[in-house]
């Protein structure tokens, strides 16, 4: 609580790195799921373009960081100062969700992606991934997509016994945004099978002779690399909706 929270730190250089300063962003959190963040340029949302930082936190007052939100900053004057943190995931305040593992991409057309995983109506330590998106540099974002099929067991495999932090990774394109987890569907308490899946959210109708294969297994490796996982499988699961304003869910 209060005593434990602590402020996400942003370094800033204008001389190709040989001289920093760090600045805090937004007030201090409590944070207890592990220090995973994001960090991106859109050219979107001002003169300048915006940087985008994403993390998870609690509130200094909150008595655990069980009930950590996906929060969001950005900044229109290269990093020199960034607004007040707002939350993007749109679950249930009172119900003391807790949200985790953020990661950001970029797609070329400016388009801000960020994925996390979450507990929102899981028991049982199982979880979600989500998704969510902004095309205006950050100002304001879409309601979360439920990428992941079905709960993640973390009662399993090597998040459990080794405890090895794996976040979500996203790889971001025009078209859709490929994203990339470890899962554990595969295995039991005997095999503690865990295996990296990966999914897709389409913006536009790819060509058939189109494969978002690889650009999945890039969010896969983006997400997991830091851990020193290698990839064993990625499962496509192709979901096409109805045209909407958002993305038609696709793996």
């Amino acid at each position: 609580t209060g005593s434990n929270a602590l402020p996400e730190l942003v370094a800033r250089s204008t001389d190709k790195g040989q001289t920093w300063t760090v600045s805090a962003l937004g007030p201090p959190v409590f944070q207890g799921t592990g220090i995973q963040t994001g960090l991106g340029w859109t050219p979107l949302g001002g003169p300048d373009g915006t940087f985008v930082a994403a993390y998870a936190g609690a509130a200094a007052s909150a008595t655990t960081s069980g009930n950590e939100n996906i929060l969001v900053e950005r900044s229109t004057d290269g990093g020199m100062s960034w607004s007040d943190p707002v939350t993007i995931d749109d679950d249930d305040p009172a119900q003391q969700y807790t949200s985790f593992y953020p990661q950001l991409g970029v797609a070329p057309d400016g388009r801000v992606d960020v994925v996390w995983e979450d507990n929102r109506d899981q028991v049982n330590y199982h979880f979600l991934v989500r998704y969510s998106y902004s095309t205006d540099g950050g100002l304001s974002w879409a309601p979360n997509v439920e990428v992941s099929d079905q709960p993640v067991n973390f009662g399993l495999g090597i998040s459990f016994n080794s405890d090895i932090r794996q976040p979500p990774g996203v790889a971001s394109a025009n078209d859709y945004a490929a994203f990339g987890w470890a899962d554990t569907r595969l295995g039991n308490s005997t095999t503690q099978t865990q295996d990296d899946f990966g999914a897709a959210a389409q913006f536009a109708t790819l060509p058939a002779t189109r494969s978002t294969t690889l650009p999945v297994v890039a969010a896969v490796f983006a997400g997991l690399a830091g851990a020193g996982i290698i990839l064993l499988l990625v499962l496509m699961i192709r979901r096409r909706g109805p045209a909407a304003a958002g993305p038609a869910a696709a793996a």
